[in-house]
């Protein structure tokens, strides 16, 4: 004897007595939350980077700084996005950033600090990787400037700017508290 066809709702009503039986439960969709999902791009960078795939892993710890720059994954993504761009300056041909001048911080300064001037008199975009006891990024637009309160002490510092023709500027310097050190960076007198 041949079995007889099973209707589909036969079918169904078996399939749904086998699991309320077995105790399964259709798939629930996943929420992610915010935090999960930084700490997921910070894995998948961390990965790409032992593996190294350095390319993959900067975009993925670009995307968590842009995201969180303020929280503890952006923090993180920031020291390995500096990390990673002053060993591709240092491994490089770079200009050397000489031992920047000194001078006593603005008058209006509550406390003495340790500043970092970085005048940008290129006519391009320059991005600063700052790392000493802390690390630093900061954008300094074309013939702009920022100033970064850094923790005194030895600290490398490395400037590339948008145009991948020009060389980046890399210097490793002891920095004093309570001074201003200025690093002023000008065309790259010697392109690729």
């Amino acid at each position: 004897r041949t079995p007889k066809p099973q209707s589909s709702r036969t079918m169904r009503l078996a399939t749904f007595l086998l699991i309320g039986l077995l105790g399964c439960t259709a798939p629930r969709p996943q929420t992610i939350t915010p935090a999960q999902a930084m700490k997921e791009h910070l894995q998948r960078g961390d990965s790409a980077r032992r593996e190294g795939q350095i390319d993959a892993a900067l975009r993925e710890y670009r995307y968590v700084h842009q995201i969180a720059a303020d929280s503890e994954p952006g923090a993180r993504a920031r020291d390995a996005i500096v990390a990673i761009e002053l060993a591709r300056i240092v491994r490089g041909e770079h200009l050397s950033i000489p031992q920047p001048g000194s001078e006593p911080p603005p008058a209006a300064s509550a406390h003495p600090e340790t500043l970092l001037l970085i005048e940008n008199r290129t006519g391009a975009r320059v991005y600063a990787f700052v790392q000493g006891i802390s690390a630093h990024l900061a954008e300094v637009d074309a013939r702009g400037a920022v100033t970064l309160s850094i923790l005194p002490g030895q600290t490398e510092v490395g400037i590339r700017a948008d145009d991948p023709s020009a060389l980046p500027f890399y210097g490793r310097h002891l920095y004093n508290v309570g001074a201003l050190h200025r690093i002023s960076v000008g065309p790259s007198p010697s392109p690729r």
